[in-house]
């Protein structure tokens, strides 16, 4: 079989062109399998590792989406008031004792451009609310595709 798939690369190797850089755990698969799953992407599929780590077509649909790292500020707020935690976000701000961390809480909050997904008031914030790191994902996911 010249073609091979690694899932882990979600790629293909060809053994007259990578020969010995195959990597470990990549399987064969034939030329009829590998004509497929090409026309089946340029037909608007999209090519994932199946189970059993073999390629499979898959309807866009189907795939996980990509949670952004960044967002702005007003996605951020609309996505935290559609989702109904924005009272208490501003009550988990109010409720900071310390000034300086009040401060910081208030600027993440109200006056900086974007929200970065690993930002720490943001982790702290989901902690303090009891989000997991999903809900966060989703919270991020959901916020990207706000148009203010």
């Amino acid at each position: 079989m010249p073609w091979f798939y690694l899932a882990a690369a979600n790629g293909f190797y060809h053994s007259d062109l990578h020969a010995d850089a195959i990597p470990p755990g990549a399987k064969g698969i034939g030329d009829e399998l590998h004509a497929q799953l090409l026309q089946g992407q340029a037909d608007g599929l999209c090519i994932q590792p199946g189970a059993d780590g073999l390629p499979v077509l898959v309807p866009r649909s189907a795939l996980a989406p990509t949670v952004p790292q960044k967002i702005s500020r007003a996605q951020g707020r609309a996505a935290l008031f559609r989702a109904g935690l924005w009272p208490q976000v501003l009550a988990y701000v109010a409720a900071i004792e310390d000034p300086a961390d009040q401060f910081e809480a208030d600027n993440a909050l109200n006056h900086t451009t974007d929200w970065e997904r690993q930002s720490p008031f943001l982790k702290r914030s989901a902690q303090h609310l009891g989000l997991t790191e999903a809900e966060m994902d989703q919270l991020f996911i959901t916020a990207s595709q706000i148009v203010p």
